[in-house]
Parts: structure tokens; C-alpha cells; sequence
């Protein structure tokens, strides 16, 4: 890759940075990258320490050189796809969908909530994924 399609800069840490964690102080000194992509970049090697490699929680100190030289990260963009939702009850607190089995569910799950006097309410996106049926989220 040409170095015009590189991010190249160099640090020296201050004081106000001194003995934090080599990640911590990347991310403060460059807050438009976020700290897992520089995580990525110190343990490829292409963030280093005084021309070293070092891991993401090794300390810095006072006057240590940081130096980046990596390729941007690839831009993805989404494109937003209409389509027309079983709504089976709305009101200003809850939406329940009846949701088809071709669209996926939050990859994590729902965070759903157990009340008292209610059976368990948690269950997993590996066995609701793509099941059909009343879905719904309790809110925040």
C-alpha cells in the first residue's frame, strides 16, 4: 500500500500519561481511533514504543516515542432495506413483532428482565435467532 494511503504519527508521551497503559495512552493521544482498533495495531506491530513492540498493557513512561504506521481501516456502509413489520402491539413503552424466521435476532440476545412471580424470561439468540413468533424487549 503507498504511504499517501497510510496512517502515519508519532507521539511523545507527556506527563499526564506516564505510566498508563500503552493503550490507554494511544487512545488518548488519537480519540478518532478507537481503543480496540489501536489494541489491534499495537499487537500487529504497527503501533510501537521507542521503535519496539510491546503489548497493548505495557506501561509508558515520560518521553517514551509512540509511533504509528498502519493502513486505514476498510470503510463498510449499510444500506437500509424497507420492509414491512407484523406489528402485534404497540404502546408508548413496547413493540411486539411477529417476526419471520428470515430475519436474524440481536446477536447477544435480548437483555430481558425477570419480574417477581414470573417464570424466567432469559433465553438465548443461539435458539431464537431465526425462530418465527412473538418477539419483544422490555425496555432499557
Amino acid at each position: 500500500m503507498s504511504a499517501e494511503n497510510r496512517i502515519i504519527a508519532s507521539f511523545v508521551i507527556p506527563p499526564k500519561l506516564s505510566d498508563k497503559r500503552l493503550d490507554q495512552a494511544a487512545a488518548e493521544l488519537m480519540p478518532e481511533h478507537s481503543r480496540s482498533r489501536l489494541q489491534s495495531w499495537v499487537k500487529s506491530g504497527a503501533l510501537t514504543v521507542n521503535g519496539g513492540q510491546c503489548r497493548p498493557r505495557d506501561k509508558v513512561m515520560l518521553g517514551d516515542k509512540i509511533e504509528l504506521d498502519a493502513e486505514p481501516e476498510a470503510q463498510v456502509t449499510w444500506q437500509a432495506e424497507a420492509i414491512t413489520l407484523d406489528i402485534v402491539y404497540e404502546d408508548e413503552h413496547i413493540l411486539i413483532i411477529n417476526k419471520a424466521s428470515r430475519f436474524g435476532g440481536a446477536p447477544g440476545g435480548w437483555p430481558c428482565r425477570r419480574y417477581p412471580g414470573e417464570r424466567d424470561t432469559e433465553y438465548s439468540s443461539r435458539s431464537r435467532k431465526f425462530a418465527t413468533g412473538w418477539h419483544c424487549a422490555p425496555p432499557g
